[in-house]
């Protein structure tokens, strides 16, 4: 019986991980939103073609770039989880045989 407790410490820590992952995801979209406001901002206030235009250009591109992962990040997150949830419900109902 202990064992099989064990296990529903392990599923509900899976859940509480998919809570700390949506958690974290979202702080990441705000933070790489303010983080390209920021630099679209200090890009607007630039001489055109001067070094630190170009700076902010590449700044933005390269948040564009992090941001069209974005997806891909979430599914993964969210496949780890359930993959967890589902070995350890596999996992209790094998114990309790």
């Amino acid at each position: 019986m202990k064992k099989a407790t064990n296990k529903k410490a392990q599923i509900m820590g899976n859940i509480n991980a998919l809570i700390f992952g949506s958690i974290s995801f979202v702080v990441l979209v705000v933070v790489l939103t303010i983080g390209a406001q920021v630099t679209q901002t200090v890009g607007d206030s630039q001489t055109t073609n001067s070094s630190a235009a170009n700076v902010s250009d590449q700044g933005l591109a390269a948040f564009q770039t992090f941001g069209d992962f974005l997806g891909v990040i979430a599914i993964v997150i969210i496949l780890v989880v359930i993959v967890g949830l589902l070995l350890g419900v596999i996992a209790l109902f094998a114990r309790s045989r």
